[in-house]
């Protein structure tokens, strides 16, 4: 749940996986990324992403503003979807 006095941005972005559009929404609050599609959905703090893609960041808005850039460069693809039994 998302707190109110947590600052709140999001971008919805389409991606193609199999003949299917996927749509992916990126948001940010001031303490975490959180990145849903469907019915999943990923919810990454500034230490999670860093030790993730081992890179430094200064703090979590440019982690989005990273994340954005990529997406909007078309540099983000769906390689494959795998579904595990529950």
């Amino acid at each position: 749940m998302i707190n109110n006095e947590d600052k709140f941005e999001y971008q919805e972005f389409f991606l193609m996986n199999n003949n299917s559009i996927i749509k992916i929404i990126l948001c940010r609050t001031n303490q975490e990324i959180i990145i849903k599609s469907n019915n999943y959905e990923v919810k990454l703090n500034l230490h999670n992403i860093e030790n993730l893609i081992q890179t430094k960041f200064e703090n979590i808005e440019k982690v989005y503003n990273f994340f954005l850039n990529l997406f909007q460069l078309n540099s983000i693809m769906i390689k494959e979807i795998k579904l595990i039994n529950q």
